[in-house]
């Protein structure tokens, strides 16, 4: 919208000085702010619409609306085709070229004209003292000399057509335009059947004459308005902190007032509203999807966990946290029994480390796949979370996988859902019944992306995730991301090459409804640290939320005092929240699901 709270309703938003809507595809527009409504966005020097294919005007900037261009020396347009005009430059119109002695057009095929030279434009010629034409069968007029176009010749005191058939009007002179006259204070039409009106004059529009604080018409089935007055136009009355309309089902709304109602995002250089069906907003009150109207430095710091931790700088988490889950994956494998470097699949790095194959064959299964955005991070040092597990008789695959560039986001995704087939053929050998899927960051969007249907190629049976829906029984991801498309503007990006397009067919949150229907009833725990940046911790519960509605048991956890590296860093730790959540959620999905196995293919 613009400044003055019009709604611009363009799918470029563009506008005028004074806030109307172009509506054009090119947002072409005049000094004056009228829309110029023409496909070359031709226009005059007083900013009346040229309305022409060829964009000709007048030294006034009347419209010329002709093929040939032709005008008058006031800039009235001719609208002839032989472009015949007067000495005042008012168009003829007419195929006989008929004047009156102001030269204005008589538009009659008997030339009529008024003491002005308006053309009557009528039968018999009737005019107004202004020279107005009357356009009525009886030549009824107003003290102003506007045409009352009305069977009574009824009018008002500023000698505006009342238009009605029984001549109501109000203290302007606008037409009231009712059955039964009703008017408001500043003389604004009521329209309406029972005339209601608000303090302001201006028109309800309601069937119960509902109104705002401004005056401003409710257009509301309810008479809901927000604090300044303008219409809200919802079932649910929803306004924004600057009171204009959200016109939204939701009330969603930004924090300059502009309403959503958009689902791409758009939106002009003047911040009208981008009309979103979500309400999040940027600093200049756009709407946005959250992260659309981020800047580029926005987005680098939202998706730069390390900016966030309350522990060290943006470096030395970094280091810390390299230092720290290396030393405790070396811990683990001095204490568990382990097999490293099995290979699940046929690139360089598609190999898993086994820990705990000492334990009982029924044990639960747990698959951890590491982060690092796709391109950084190994194994080697993502075991961190072994010793707790296996005190618990959990057997743990860690694993690895090809990184960005050296291999595609589609190739890295496909080697994911090759290991959790690896996992779940490993599962059935041992006679276990139970293999959870976990990941942190960007292995929290691998785990879920494995299983969506339709998200990579077609691929062999013998590596269809959907096969093994009687073995595979939760997903965990710790600070994960669902939506990739926010990164394809950030150095996250660089090595991924990733087009928006790309982005969402590779994001969990776009096939989260198809998650549901072919996995259905899985059990899903979303986490996601205290200290983790805004736009991860929205993921996390946008994700969640949507698993709800999918049909899927999701359950969404922030752990407190945890950044993004602490969170699995602390994993190592029986006593830590999270490990015991995610001890207690493996227990709850073994326990719920231990059934007979089907016979080994």
């Amino acid at each position: 919208m613009n400044d003055r709270g019009e709604a611009t309703q363009l799918t470029d938003g563009a506008k005028n000085d004074r806030g109307e809507a172009t509506q054009l595809t090119d947002g072409a527009m005049n000094d004056r702010g009228e829309a110029t409504q023409l496909t070359d966005g031709a226009k005059n020097d007083r900013g009346e619409a040229t309305q022409l294919t060829d964009g000709a005007k007048n030294d006034r900037g009347e419209a010329t609306q002709l093929t040939d261009g032709a005008m008058n020396d006031r800039g009235e347009a001719t609208q002839l085709t032989d472009g015949a005009k007067n000495d005042r430059g008012e168009a003829t119109q007419l195929t006989d070229g008929a004047k009156n002695d102001r030269r204005e057009a008589t538009q009659l095929t008997d030339g009529a004209k008024n003491d002005r030279g308006e053309a009557t434009q009528l039968t018999d010629g009737a005019m107004n003292d202004r020279g107005e034409a009357t356009q009525l069968t009886d030549g009824a007029k107003n003290d102003r000399g506007e045409a009352t176009q009305l069977t009574d010749g009824a009018k008002n005191d500023r000698g505006e057509a009342t238009q009605l058939t029984d001549g109501a009007m109000n203290d302007r002179g606008e037409a009231t335009q009712l059955t039964d006259g009703a008017k408001n204070d500043r003389g604004e039409a009521t329209q309406l059947t029972d005339g209601a009106k608000n303090d302001r004059g201006e028109a309800t529009q309601l069937t119960d004459g509902a109104k705002n604080d401004r005056g401003e018409a409710t257009q509301l089935t309810d008479g809901a308005k927000n604090d300044r007055g303008e219409a809200t136009q919802l079932t649910d009355g929803a306004k924004n902190d600057r009171g204009e309309a959200t016109q939204l089902t939701d009330g969603a709304k930004n924090d300059r007032g502009e309403a959503t109602q958009l689902t791409d995002g758009a939106k002009n250089d003047r911040g009208e509203a981008t009309q979103l069906t979500d309400g999040a907003k940027n600093d200049r009150g756009e709407a946005t999807q959250s992260w659309r109207w981020m800047n580029h430095q926005e987005l680098e710091e939202q998706y730069s966990p390390s900016r966030w931790s309350k522990r060290y700088s943006a470096q030395e988490i970094i280091n810390v946290h390299v230092r720290v889950v290396k030393d405790l994956s070396q811990a683990a494998r001095e204490t568990v029994s382990h097999r490293i470097d099995v290979p699940y699949g046929p690139g360089p790095r598609a190999k898993l480390d086994v820990y705990g194959e000492d334990l009982p064959p029924e044990s639960a299964i747990v698959v951890w796949v590491h982060g690092g955005y796709w391109q950084e991070i190994e194994k080697d040092i993502s075991a961190y979370l072994v010793q707790p597990l296996y005190h618990h008789s959990i057997l743990t695959l860690v694993v690895d996988y090809d990184l960005a560039p050296q291999v595609s986001m589609e190739c890295i995704v496909e080697e994911i859902r090759a290991a959790v087939v690896w996992s779940c053929q490993l599962a059935r050998q041992r006679g276990s019944h139970c293999v959870v899927l976990a990941g942190w960051s960007a292995g929290g969007h691998l785990v879920t992306q494995a299983l969506m249907p339709g998200s990579g190629q077609e691929l062999p049976d013998n590596t269809d995730t959907s096969l093994y829906k009687d073995i595979i029984r939760g997903v965990v991801t710790v600070s994960g991301v669902f939506d990739l498309r926010p990164l394809v503007n950030t150095y996250v990006n660089a090595p991924l090459h990733l087009t928006e397009r790309s982005a969402w067919k590779l994001s969990p949150l776009a096939s989260v409804k198809e998650l549901g229907r072919a996995w259905s009833p899985l059990s899903i725990l979303v986490t996601v640290g205290q200290h983790d940046s805004p736009e991860f911790k929205r993921q996390s519960e946008e994700f969640c939320q949507e698993c709800v509605k999918a049909g899927l048991k999701a359950e969404y956890l922030e752990v407190e005092l945890a950044d993004h590296f602490s969170i699995t860093e602390d994993l190592s730790k029986e006593d830590f929240s999270l490990t015991q959540r995610l001890i207690s959620f493996l227990k709850t999905c073994d326990h719920m699901h231990k059934t007979k196995l089907p016979t080994k293919a």
